[in-house]
């Protein structure tokens, strides 16, 4: 994907949706026919071939009001300028929405400030101010309240402590050409020394061959390298794709290497199978994410999620499962099988030959957390969420300080315009978001 095709951000219009609630589609699109909870006619339409890739709303209600569509046009001369938005307001022009030039001014002062610090906090959360400051900007919020986002999040994770990039131990480590890959690791080790590296190499040869190397890793701290990656790739700061580059190798755990005991035509039929597999499954208890990391980790258990070839063939099929997934079971966990999947789709045409690999190692993530969550129908019923307007969300993030809301709004913007046919649903997953 050409890397200015994000950064255009569609031009959605806040505030212009219907006003009336009543949802009434007549539509055949696979949102459609799943919200009227046609569990036989949604598998059908996930079949290849068959599945409506348009939405043909007939209906007035703000679901189907959703301006995703028409701004298509808006946004395609955007793209075509090739910059990013932090250049982009530097020579006057608008990409997208909220890119004057204060706002990127500071999404730059953050980014900057951020790497002082390793990828890492002291806890082992991940750091994300770089990519909640370009979320924020993109979502049209003013210099002030870029700055009071970052410095609300410093202040409220002083308890997970932010560790300085300098004066670590790795300073005496030296990473180069040949030795890179043996350095790669899970506990954080050699950061700087690995920034030194990537920052001494061609970018783009680079990026690729870190993303081939690790992609079967791109589940590892809950999927949060490459989704700085991607944000990083968006800015086209240097720096910060080095700081990125950085945060995947020094948070890398491939997956087991198994042989899977069987296959699936598509993830439909993959879902079905992992719904049966889960009964068999005995475990003691303990909490989700410590149930999702046992079975990630397992190798019995990996051999058999089905293998599903050519998931990069129905893209669309995928963000349902995630979104689906998220709406049933909502959590800081099924979060992140939306915004790591999100960070895949924009570093597509930089995975190169190993996108598929990738996807697949997503696709086990899930699966694993599709486990931990006790297999909910894909198809059941969705649980009553009361519909909020692109406008409202806007607001919500604005208000709300917390970095995941932010990031998710964003996310949920970019699927529901490169997936139409599923914009009804990805808006519904964002209105899931409570106001603090």
């Amino acid at each position: 994907m050409n890397v200015a095709m994000r950064l255009a951000r569609p031009n959605v219009k806040f505030g212009h949706q219907h006003p009336e609630t009543t949802h009434g589609v007549a539509c055949k699109c696979l949102s459609c026919c799943s919200s009227t909870r046609d569990r036989a006619a949604a598998l059908s339409l996930w079949t290849s071939g068959s599945r409506s890739t348009r939405h043909e709303a007939t209906c007035a209600c703000a679901r189907c009001s959703s301006p995703s569509s028409s701004s298509t046009s808006s946004s395609s001369s955007s793209r075509r300028s090739g910059l990013s938005p932090l250049r982009a307001a530097a020579e006057g022009q608008r990409v997208g929405i909220g890119t004057e030039i204060a706002a990127a001014t500071a999404t730059e002062k953050v980014v900057e400030e951020a790497l002082k610090y390793k990828a890492t906090l002291g806890n082992g959360f991940s750091m994300h101010a770089p990519m909640v400051a370009l979320a924020l900007s993109r979502l049209g919020a003013t210099e002030t309240q870029i700055l009071e986002q970052f410095e609300a999040a410093r202040e409220k994770q002083k308890r997970y402590k932010w560790l300085s990039i300098e004066g670590e131990e790795e300073e005496t480590t030296s990473i180069g050409e040949e030795n890179w890959k043996l350095h790669v690791n899970d506990t954080g080790e050699n950061e700087n020394a690995f920034r030194a590296f990537f920052r001494s190499g061609q970018q783009d040869a680079v990026v690729q061959e870190v993303l081939k190397y690790t992609a079967s890793g791109v589940h590892s701290r809950l999927h949060h390298g490459v989704i700085r990656l991607a944000y990083a790739m968006e800015m086209e700061m240097d720096e910060e794709i080095v700081a990125a580059l950085a945060a995947i190798t020094t948070n890398y755990k491939s997956m087991p290497r198994v042989s899977r005991e069987e296959s699936a035509r598509d993830l439909a039929e993959a879902m079905d199978k992992i719904q049966k597999m889960h009964s068999t499954l005995k475990s003691k208890p303990m909490g989700m994410g410590k149930k999702y990391t046992n079975y990630l980790g397992d190798s019995s258990i990996v051999s058999k999620i089905p293998d599903v070839q050519d998931l990069s063939s129905n893209l669309s099929q995928f963000v349902a499962v995630v979104v689906r997934l998220y709406l049933l079971t909502p959590n800081i966990f099924t979060l992140h099988m939306i915004t790591g999947l999100h960070a895949l789709l924009v570093l597509e045409s930089h995975f190169g030959d190993s996108f598929d690999e990738a996807l697949k190692s997503h696709y086990t993530s899930v699966a694993a957390m599709y486990l931990a969550v006790k297999c909910p129908d894909i198809f059941s019923k969705v649980p009553d969420i009361k519909w909020r307007t692109w406008d409202e969300l806007r607001a919500h993030v604005f208000m709300t300080k917390n970095d995941h809301d932010i990031k998710f709004v964003d996310t949920c913007l970019y699927l529901s315009n490169r997936f139409p046919e599923l914009a009804h649903e990805i808006q519904l997953a964002a209105s899931t978001l409570k106001k603090k």
